[in-house]
Formats: C-alpha cells, structure tokens, sequence
C-alpha cells in the first residue's frame, strides 16, 4: 500500500465522527435557539423604522413572527432532544439488532429533518422582524433590501449545511452499531 492511498475508517471511528456530528447539530440547535428568542424580543410592540401610514406592520405581522418563533422554538428543542438521546443509545447500547439500529436511524433522520424545519421557521420569522424594523414588504422599500440580503445569504448557508446532514444520513445508514 503506498503512502498516497486512504486506509477505509474502522467502526469505532464512523461512530465517534457520528457523534461528533451529532454535537454539531445540537450546537447549532442552540445558536438557533437564542436567535429565536432575540426575534421574540421584537415581537413586542417594537416601533417601525418606515414613516408611511400604509407601510407600517400591523398586528398581523407581529403575530406571525410569535407563531413562527415557536414552532422554530418547538423544532429545535425536539431536534436537540432527539441527538441527546441518540448520543445515549450510541454510548450505551452496543445491541447490534436491527431494531436498535432502525431506531438509531429514524432518530437520526427526525433530529436533522427538525433542525432544518426548525431553520425554515426561523427564516420565515426573520423575514417578519425585517416587516416589523422596516416596513411591509409590499411597500417595495428598505425592506426589500434587509429581506433580499436574508434570502441570499440564508439559501447560500443552506447550500452547505444540508448536503453535510444529508451526509451524516448516509453515514448513519450505513454505521453498524
């Protein structure tokens, strides 16, 4: 074997990467998390920085920036919840049937499907934050530009970070417990 070739990774080093994958989304979680409480601070009678009558927020937008922030919210924390208790079955089961790892599967499959829904909700409810700072989007003004950028720069961040959960999925379907 020359010294150019990769040698294939044994078991025991798929797991410890699944876990540290799995830290990964949980840290992620968590910096989603306090971003949605930081929208929620928003969602407080919160003054508009647009000066037309007509382009001003109303409660309707307020309201939908809370729904969107606690279903984010709830994601997240089922997200989170799920990777603890798969780091736990992976530590401690070492039951190679095929419901266990079925089961390790689907948790792993639910954790990152909820991480990114959650992400979805939190973009949606960004994109409210930017009505309630700047002005409906109809209005065709400043907003454009905050919610533009907050679409650009949230599908670039999407472009990387699902393939690598998608990755981790593979792995995991094919990771003997």
């Amino acid at each position: 074997m020359s010294s150019l070739e990769l040698s294939k990774p044994s078991d025991s080093d798929i797991t410890k990467s699944f876990k540290e994958g799995l830290d990964d989304v949980i840290n992620v979680n968590a910096l989603f998390t306090s971003a949605v409480f930081i929208g929620l601070s928003f969602s407080s009678s919160t003054s508009t920085l647009e000066t037309r009558e007509e382009c001003k927020p109303g409660l309707g937008i307020e309201k939908w920036l809370v729904i969107f922030e606690i279903i984010a919210f709830g994601f997240f924390l089922v997200s989170s919840l799920l990777g603890k208790a798969l780091k736990i079955q992976l530590h401690i089961v070492k039951n190679n049937s095929c419901f266990i790892q079925n089961t390790c599967r689907a948790m792993m499959v639910l954790c990152a499907a909820c991480s990114i829904l959650g992400s979805v909700f939190l973009f949606l409810s960004m994109i409210n934050v930017v009505q309630m700072r700047l002005g409906k989007l109809t209005c065709k003004g400043n907003a454009w530009i905050g919610a533009g950028s907050l679409v650009i720069l949230y599908f670039l961040g999407l472009l990387f970070w699902v393939p690598s959960l998608v990755y981790v999925q593979i792995i995991s379907w094919n990771l003997k417990f």
